[in-house]
């Protein structure tokens, strides 16, 4: 679906109510909608319910202070991940677009306030837009996969630039999917560089002239003989 349309049926689906701290129950239009938004947003949503999530205020060195904040405070509704659990990245980024099509979003300078129902949604799809991560990578033969990092939340918002395509390709690259190690980009030889991770020592080589996300994710398209696609989970190998 397209993402304007997702948009402008997301604003019409929050603004029909003017109090959603006092609704208990949703029809099955609205969490169709919902998903819509988290599915061209990039996220994975395996549930969403009623109820509130609060975070927990830390010090440095990652020690509890005991006090919390809440996550979702325009928004009646939390969010469920694929392995059971609260989402709160999810539960925190649709109460922030709750706010966006409420016209009550101060923080981003792509949503000042008092606009137009079109403006309005104009911002609701930049957002979405913004919020979709990095096409996760694929590695080698055995379906090792490269995945971003993901970015780090400020204290004001869930909003938030995910790495793309064109962007560098230094340093710590992201995260070895399933593994969970970080992979870092080294040296390998003298015109080789490697992505290595962490954890399990994965080492995949590739030319030392790539420079970007994207030049990588082309590099090993052919080097393993993947047809050209959209979504990494349509990449299989061709037959030769």
């Amino acid at each position: 679906m397209d993402t304007r349309v997702i948009a402008t049926s997301f604003v019409d689906f929050v603004l029909e109510r003017d109090n959603w701290k006092e609704v208990e129950e949703m029809s099955e239009n609205g969490i169709r909608i919902i998903f819509d938004v988290f599915t061209a947003a990039g996220f994975k949503p395996k549930q969403i319910v009623f109820g509130k999530l609060r975070g927990k205020y830390m010090r440095q060195g990652n020690e509890e202070t005991g006090e919390t904040y809440p996550i979702n405070q325009s928004c009646p509704m939390k969010v469920i991940g694929q392995d059971g659990n609260d989402d709160f990245r999810a539960t925190g980024w649709l109460d922030c677009l709750f706010r966006v099509a409420n016209n009550k979003w101060p923080f981003t300078p792509l949503t000042p306030l008092n606009m137009t129902c079109d403006k309005v949604a104009d911002a609701v799809e930049a957002e979405i837009k913004r919020s979709v991560p990095l096409e996760p990578i694929r590695l080698t033969v055995e379906w090792d996969i490269l995945e971003e990092y993901p970015p780090k939340i400020s204290d004001h918002t869930y909003f938030v630039n995910h790495t793309k395509d064109d962007k560098e390709l230094k340093d710590c690259v992201g995260i070895h999917t399933y593994c969970g190690g970080w992979v870092d980009r080294r040296q390998a030889t003298k015109d080789q560089d490697c992505l290595l991770c962490r954890e399990c020592h994965l080492r995949v080589l590739f030319p030392e002239e790539i420079k970007t996300y994207g030049e990588l994710r082309e590099f090993l398209r052919r080097k393993l003989l993947l047809p050209t696609s959209p979504k990494l989970g349509m990449d299989t190998p061709m037959d030769i």
